[in-house]
């Protein structure tokens, strides 16, 4: 067997035995990234919520916009101040004990600090209008909102509610929890439309777009590239994705170049999004002469190696 096609598994397998190793026996350091994640983003939510979102009568998405929808309509028919706290939390309880069975504990954990903080520091922070435009407000307090909420995913945890429905369906179920959470989303916004004015709900969906553009930019766990890879070392180069990303991949033997009339070889994978440039450097490492293009999957059906919350 040539060195181009033989196999190096024995690599490999010690790759992902090392990742597993090392996903599952991190330690304080971990911890301590996750917790000042957790707790800055949790602060930027709570500080959005009163310096922008409540001054403007605006509602986020997911249950922590029920629970300002929630304040919002006992104060004005009822004149009875709810505290966000009291909505938010039990709202969040059997999401929560759903990811704590099936996605991971200390991702659970850590973000139930985040729902906790955000609910106590909304109580909390004086309720200021520092903006009278409605406008900058939608767009900025979305920006903020999503730079938040991107900032504790990235750390390892979540801002609870509806990412616990979205994470579940995407990892247990292997569909995606959109539909559901554009439904609960929908409703509120009809219900503040209908009880507060349809102006201030079309602002509202303003707010919640740039939100979710700003979590699609900044957190792309999810989102994956397909990469074809040409190749005169394909099984090096194979060995190497596989290698840094857990991923696997196919090697279609003896293409040819039709300029060139060369023979050479493909190699096909699909990757995570977050993981393309460093796979992007070790195929150059391996391969300097290697021809890559990249395309955006829209959706991949079978086996594919999702990093495991824990």
């Amino acid at each position: 067997m040539s060195e181009k096609t033989r196999p190096s598994n024995e690599k490999i397998d010690k790759a992902y035995a090392d990742f597993a190793k090392d996903h599952y026996e991190r330690g304080s350091e971990s911890d301590f990234h996750t917790l000042l994640g957790v707790v800055l983003g949790s602060v930027m939510m709570a500080a959005n919520f009163a310096l922008l979102l409540k001054p403007a009568g605006l509602i986020t998405a997911g249950f922590s916009g029920i629970a300002l929808l929630v304040q919002n309509i006992a104060q004005t028919y009822f004149n009875v101040n709810i505290p966000f706290f009291v909505v938010s939390l039990p709202l969040n309880l059997i999401p929560a004990s759903v990811a704590f069975k099936y996605i991971g504990k200390r991702f659970t954990l850590f973000s139930i600090l985040s729902i906790v903080l955000v609910a106590i520091l909304t109580d909390l922070l004086p309720v200021i209008k520092i903006v009278d435009d409605i406008v900058l407000v939608s767009v900025f307090s979305g920006l903020l909102q999503g730079f938040g909420i991107s900032l504790i995913l990235r750390s390892g945890a979540s801002s609870g509610g509806t990412d616990f429905i979205s994470i579940y369906f995407s990892i247990k179920k292997g569909v995606s929890g959109f539909n559901m959470i554009f439904a609960i989303n929908a409703v509120m916004v009809l219900v503040q439309a209908a009880l507060f004015g349809l102006e201030i709900a079309l602002y509202t969906i303003i707010y919640q777009f740039v939100t979710t553009q700003m979590i699609n930019m900044m957190y792309n766990r999810y989102s994956k590239k397909t990469l074809f890879i040409v190749t005169n070392f394909p099984q090096q180069v194979a060995d190497a994705v596989m290698t840094v990303s857990h991923h696997g991949t196919t090697i279609f033997n003896e293409i040819t170049g039709a300029y060139t009339g060369e023979k050479r070889y493909l190699v096909y994978s699909v990757v995570g999004a977050s993981e393309l440039n460093q796979v992007i450097k070790v195929v150059k490492g391996t391969d300097s002469s290697a021809f890559v293009n990249i395309v955006k999957s829209e959706s991949v059906l079978g086996r594919f190696f999702q990093r495991p919350f824990r």
